[in-house]
């Protein structure tokens, strides 16, 4: 058992989240990318080595918390490499969410087609060596009943994991109604109550704040923004000590850290217990396409 190791990469607007579990499963929480940088070929290269396969696929699991462009821009690239062996992900009227007229949606018409060949019921999932859990979500016509035009992001799936009592809370998109009527569930409440490490929603921005949140977590350690250098709409209240216990990083006191700021986020839990969490600039694995 090597322990849980967890990156927060950075894809500038978009988020990609991977999980080595404890038993060596590989998890991907969204497939973003940036330009030149590719989470899967990082994977490819770090990772498969020391990972253990899951019904002939080194990738276990692919949570797509929302079909959004930022969230699945490296899908092609991993449907070619990295198929996974299951997939977690709401089946939606794909057509609705294609809202711009002119909007490119290569990416989301790639995952769809790729989606419709996981429809069965999965019968057997990794022993992870972790709790791993994506129950807790708003469906799609639920999100609609919230706000019309924001159901997609409020049917985003959080992901809750927990390792040797630590509880790492990944949410996706959700705003601030999808939140507000997740936390009406008991079941929910109790769920993310002690959570640690917060993956804060929809990039920091506020509209994916709501207090009622950290009313049912209590102050998480820290709150890890995957978000853009030149985006101006993160809350600030996510660096303040009214929303973070705070940790020692680099000799000072961070409530918040940023992969804008930090480069991509290491998470470590050993299998002792002991959580060591450092930024990593990753180079550039992809070369730039020619004109």
């Amino acid at each position: 058992m090597a322990g849980l190791r967890m990156i927060l990469f950075d894809v500038s607007h978009g988020l990609c989240c991977f999980v080595r579990s404890p038993n060596g499963y590989l998890l991907l929480i969204d497939c973003g990318m940036k330009e030149l940088f590719s989470p899967v070929e990082y994977i490819l290269s770090n990772d498969v080595a020391a990972a253990v396969p899951f019904n002939n696929q080194i990738l276990a699991e692919l949570v797509v918390t929302h079909p959004h462009d930022d969230h699945i821009s490296d899908i092609s690239r991993l449907i070619q490499r990295m198929p996974p062996a299951i997939i977690a992900g709401w089946i939606y009227n794909w057509e609705e969410i294609k809202t711009d007229d002119n909007g490119d949606y290569h990416n989301l018409d790639t995952y769809a087609s790729f989606r419709s060949g996981y429809t069965g019921e999965v019968r057997e999932f990794p022993d992870w060596g972790m709790t791993m859990s994506t129950s807790y979500r708003l469906s799609p016509g639920e999100a609609k009943g919230l706000d019309a035009t924001k159901f997609v992001n409020n049917s985003s799936i959080p992901v809750l994991i927990q390792y040797l009592g630590w509880k790492i809370l990944i949410g996706g998109d959700l705003e601030a109604k999808g939140w507000e009527e997740l936390l009406k569930r008991q079941e929910f409440r109790d769920a993310v109550r002690g959570t640690h490490i917060f993956v804060t929603s929809h990039h920091g921005h506020a509209s994916g704040y709501w207090r009622g949140l950290y009313d049912a977590m209590g102050k998480p350690f820290v709150n890890l923004v995957s978000v853009t250098a030149r985006d101006e709409n993160v809350d600030p209240g996510y660096s303040k000590p009214d929303r973070a216990r705070g940790m020692q990083y680099d000799g000072e006191t961070r409530y918040m850290l940023s992969t804008r700021q930090d480069g991509s986020l290491v998470l470590e839990i050993s299998p002792s217990g002991k959580a060591t969490m450092y930024g990593n600039a990753l180079a550039d694995n992809l070369r730039p396409i020619r004109p």
